[in-house]
């Protein structure tokens, strides 16, 4: 996974195989979006992460609403991945 940066200029990051697109919201929240979708449809955001003290919680916006708490920034992408696109690599 690529480290992300927590600057707080607004940065891209596209994850492995660039099916995830992270950009920074500032320099703790993070939208995550499907890179296969155009950047006008709805269905690409997936979910919001926000570093909250030593964890990162995931807002939930696609897959099922709701959200989840992780240790690391790793391990919350992985999810997002899982979670949203893993169904869907097929299509």
């Amino acid at each position: 996974m690529p480290q992300v940066s927590h600057r707080l200029s607004p940065q891209r990051v596209v994850v492995q195989p660039e099916l995830l697109e992270v950009t920074a919201l500032n320099e703790h929240s993070w939208q995550v979006c499907d890179s296969r979708r155009e950047p006008t449809d709805a269905m690409r955001l997936l979910a919001f992460i926000e570093r909250r003290r030593d964890s990162y919680r995931i807002t939930w916006l696609a897959g099922g609403r709701g959200w989840a708490i992780f240790r690391d920034f790793d391990a919350a992408l992985r999810s997002v991945r899982i979670r949203c696109l893993d169904q869907s690599l097929d299509d």
